[in-house]
């Protein structure tokens, strides 16, 4: 199928599925993406998983999909036309969301998915004020695992927040699906509100993690700079031992052998497990440097590919060696919508 055809075609479809026969219902596509001049359907509404391109680089693999087999059965049915009407339209008066934002909204409907699940409610039908009181309450008094970073401790404001954020999310999207939560989970407030994050008393909240101090940054940067520096020995290796492992007739014993020996020769002693070590040294010196001096987020740096910097003179006319140059570097930004940019 052709570009034009196809983005016209998917445009076409339905924003939600109330009322569609399931046959109809699971052939909607989800997504898809250009391989050449035609469209290939990555996912549909049918599949348990719904796999998403154009994400991030630097994201684990889990965070490409949504995985509806971790909802509880029962109510899967429901959060998949919740997901699919906010994938079309997203939500009132906002954009719509980013593949980061879908998957964002089922894991953090999870909690609350469970806590139904527990009390055996399998429609978001059945879900009153009362017993969106009973989570409110369950969250309030939940502990911290010991495998997390603050075991035993209650849930930070902000991570109260985003729980209850999601419920009136549901609440709102549900609206247009064929199983709607029959009133606002809190009518007459709102999660921040609950979660202690307005109202007299709580003023201009700032983050909580604190900046790094001056003299901290500077040994940092500095460490990372000459890190970089002579990186290119570090480089070059690299190059001569991926070469050995091109090599097609030798088995991944002798490669390592191989590259064992090629290091020992070029000047390395300290083996192969300890140069993949420097190399993601240098990769997170580079981090440091590229981040500290252009600001860019994290995904941002993500995406830059080789070839991706370049200069120019600030007046082409007046080029001289006091001249100013400008540095630019290409990457593309998926948060802010800018897509491809400099």
């Amino acid at each position: 199928m052709s570009g034009a055809l196809a983005v016209t075609w998917l445009e076409a479809q339905s924003n939600d599925v109330r009322g569609q026969m399931p046959d109809e219902r699971d052939a909607l596509v989800v997504s898809a993406r250009m391989v050449g001049r035609h469209w290939l359907v990555l996912s549909r509404y049918g599949d348990n998983h719904w796999h998403f391109s154009g994400q991030p680089t630097n994201k684990q693999s889990s965070q490409l999909f949504i995985d509806f087999s971790v909802i509880p059965a029962a109510l899967c049915p429901s959060m998949k036309a919740i997901v699919y009407r906010y994938l079309r339209r997203g939500r009132e008066g906002k954009k719509l969301p980013s593949h980061r934002s879908l998957t964002k909204l089922v894991g953090d409907a999870r909690p609350f998915l469970q806590h139904l699940d527990r009390l055996g409610i399998g429609r978001l039908v059945d879900v009153t004020p009362m017993v969106c009181a009973l989570y409110i309450e369950a969250c309030k008094q939940h502990r911290q695992p010991k495998q997390a970073a603050r075991p035993g401790a209650l849930l930070k404001g902000s991570t109260l927040s985003h729980r209850l954020a999601v419920v009136e999310a549901l609440y709102e999207l549900s609206q247009h699906t064929d199983d709607a939560m029959p009133s606002h989970p809190w009518s007459g407030t709102s999660f921040t509100h609950l979660a202690g994050q307005s109202g007299p008393g709580t003023g201009h909240r700032s983050g909580t993690t604190p900046l790094m101090p001056d003299e901290v940054f500077t040994a940092l940067f500095q460490h990372a700079s000459t890190a970089i520096e002579r990186g290119g020995r570090l480089l070059d290796l690299r190059d001569g031992i991926e070469e050995i492992a091109c090599r097609g007739n030798l088995t991944s014993n002798a490669i390592r052998c191989a590259k064992h020996r090629y290091l020992k020769e070029h000047g390395w002693s300290e083996g192969t497990l300890e140069f993949s070590m420097a190399l993601l040294q240098l990769r997170a010196a580079c981090y440091i440097v590229v981040a500290s001096l252009s600001g860019c987020r994290n995904h941002e740096l993500a995406f830059v590919q080789s070839g991706a910097c370049y200069s120019t003179p600030v007046d082409a006319d007046r080029v001289s060696e006091a001249a100013e140059v400008y540095w630019w570097m290409r990457s593309q930004s998926t948060k802010t919508g800018e897509g491809h940019t400099e």
